[in-house]
């Protein structure tokens, strides 16, 4: 729905008429067959880039509609996909043991600034944010 694939379908009249274009067997159906005719006229790599290209925004709202909460994978096979190299963190703690604030920041390879940093009360939350905070950078919404 949100890439509007629903208004390239063509429908019969009555299925028109009855709300075709948001069903969501239709739209799936469509999308699948774009992906395949993309695979079979432009190969393995041109569809992967369609996919991504079209779907990005899932990967990066899926942690807040809950379906995913583990951005530090979102965000190595990300940079996987783009060829963006290795992610690494690096971590700093700060405050009492009691009330210690960690800072990450994420890096990938092909860059040697920070491409995303968050904080939080352990070093794995703080890592999943910084992690969150690259792939809004990374991969903004397309809308």
């Amino acid at each position: 729905r949100r890439i509007g694939l629903g208004d390239f379908v063509f429908l019969g009249k009555g299925e028109s008429m009855h709300g075709g274009r948001e069903k969501d067997s239709i739209l799936s159906d469509t999308f699948e067959a774009l992906i395949g005719a993309t695979y079979l006229t432009s190969g393995l790599e041109e569809a992967r880039r369609v996919v991504l290209e079209r779907l990005r925004f899932l990967l990066v709202d899926a942690p807040s509609r809950g379906h995913h909460q583990d951005w530090k994978t979102l965000l190595v096979e990300y940079s996987q996909s783009e060829g963006l190299g290795e992610v690494t963190y690096a971590v700093e703690g700060e405050g009492p043991d009691h009330q210690r604030v960690f800072t990450a920041h994420a890096f990938v390879a092909e860059r040697s600034d920070a491409v995303g940093s968050g904080q939080a009360s352990s070093k794995k939350h703080a890592e999943n944010a910084a992690a969150q905070d690259a792939m809004n950078r990374l991969s903004p919404e397309e809308e």
